[in-house]
């Protein structure tokens, strides 16, 4: 029986001496934790109780709370408010003999009372404002007037001279001297935007395969390189009516990049009236200081800063918050009713004159447009839009559609107008299969629709 009792001895000591050698986890034993040392707590500071383990000698340690401090009975210090100080009590601490503020104490600044009495004043200056000061009859101290300000004058400045011309990549300085203060003013001068060369031509496209061309800024030394797109050379066969490729004999078909560089999308069947096809633009039409462009490097202008134009008009033509085509009267009516195929152009040009003088009218935009060497174009008539949107946008498919529009949600706006009076302008949802030909819309001050964005593809007929 002893023998018994000494093996099982034997083996738990064993068992606890192993599992402290190296390599063993220390996870495999319950540590027996051993007060080590206590740092007792203050009024203010936490205390600490270090523990070290009898077996592995692993250590922790373990935050014992600040006490807060206990107050004596009868002794306290009463602050007095002033005039622009809080007043409070300070109470005194039976553990640390500290005094400490009662933070239930605190009686608000009692505030100036000023006097008739000037102390003294300070006249506005070009960037300060001016102010009296008199004397308040509690503390005796000059204090502002808070009524007595008058605001800075603002600095008188001449024409000012350029300093600094601004480029493409750094703002310009323009300095003015202030005839009153003798202090310079400098106004940041806009950069300017690259303005792209004719460009010369690295690799030519062919029928199958993409070229490069590298345009150098005709402002700084800047260059960039544009890849043209894999395109025909069309050329119209009189005979047959058809557009054809000079290179490879190809016939002009939906889906083809048109001379434009945009996506030809519809095809009549035969060269009548001008025309047989209509290619959309390469982009939504967008605007750069003023200029209308609807790809990237349309006439040397850069498009990385450009503004989507998502409006006929944005000014001058709402009537009760509704978007239509208006002279500011419920009786106007511009006889462009038409949503036929064929007829964009038409729509386009008896839009032009009724809005070529006001600002900011996409359709003026379009008109003026200068896109790939190309400026006839229009935009759409609600059929048309309609042919835009089957040939070309798939809402199902973002890797199968043959050109990239502005939103997928965006209403995309045509050149018809509904026969509803007063007059809307036609549109159609390019995500959904929603038509719409009487358009509300409301807008805040940057143009945006409550109805999605509204969206402009110029088009041009082949």
């Amino acid at each position: 029986m002893k023998k018994s009792i000494i093996f099982v001895i034997c083996f738990i000591s064993c068992f606890f001496l192993l599992s402290c050698e190296p390599g063993i986890s220390k996870n495999e034993h319950i540590c027996n934790w051993v007060l080590m040392e206590t740092i007792n707590p203050t009024c203010t500071e936490t205390g600490i109780k270090s523990f070290k383990c009898s077996i592995c000698e692993k250590v922790k340690t373990e935050e014992i709370p600040s006490t807060g401090h206990t107050p004596i009975e009868g002794e306290s210090k009463v602050i007095q408010p002033t005039c622009s100080e809080e007043g409070y009590t300070l109470l005194k601490c039976k553990n640390c003999d500290e005094y400490y503020t009662d933070v239930t104490s605190y009686v608000s600044a009692l505030g100036h009372i000023l006097s008739n009495e000037e102390y003294d004043s300070y006249p506005p200056t070009c960037t300060e404002k001016g102010y009296t000061r008199r004397i308040c009859t509690r503390c005796e101290l000059p204090v502002i007037d808070e009524s007595s300000y008058i605001n800075e004058l603002g600095h008188s400045l001449g024409d000012g001279i350029i300093t600094k011309e601004s480029t493409c990549s750094e703002f310009g300085e323009k300095t003015y001297h202030c005839s009153v203060c003798d202090a310079d003013v400098i106004e940041l001068i806009p950069k300017l935007f690259h303005q792209w060369d004719e460009g010369i031509v690295l690799e030519d496209y062919s029928c199958s395969s993409t070229g490069m061309d590298i345009y150098k800024c005709k402002n700084c030394d800047a260059t960039t390189n544009r890849e043209t797109k894999a395109a025909h050379h069309w050329q119209l066969n009189k005979s047959s009516g058809v557009m054809e490729c000079s290179i490879c004999g190809h016939a002009m078909q939906v889906g083809d990049i048109g001379p434009a560089g945009g996506y030809v999308f519809y095809d009549k069947g035969r060269y009548l009236d001008g025309w047989r096809y209509i290619e959309a633009a390469p982009n939504d039409l967008r605007v750069i200081n003023g200029v209308p462009y609807a790809d990237s490097f349309a006439d040397g202008y850069d498009a990385s800063n450009g503004t989507l134009v998502s409006l006929f008009a944005v000014e001058a033509y709402y009537h009760d918050d509704e978007f239509r085509y208006s002279n500011g009267t419920s009786t106007f009516d511009s006889n462009c009713t038409s949503p036929d195929i064929g007829k964009g152009k038409q729509n386009t040009d008896s839009l032009y004159e009724l809005v070529k003088d006001r600002p900011k009218a996409a359709i003026q935009y379009c008109k003026e447009l200068h896109c790939n060497g190309y400026s006839d174009w229009f935009i759409p008539s609600f059929e048309e839009l309609k042919q835009l949107k089957t040939a070309l946008f798939d809402p199902f498919s973002y890797g199968n559609r043959k050109i990239i529009f502005s939103d997928d949600y965006g209403d995309y706006l045509s050149s018809t107008e509904s026969s509803n009076s007063p007059r809307f302008v036609c549109g159609l949802r390019f995500y959904s299969y929603w038509e719409f030909d009487s358009l509300r819309m409301y807008y805040d001050d940057h143009g945006n629709g409550g109805m999605g964005l509204q969206c402009v593809r110029p088009c041009r007929y082949l």
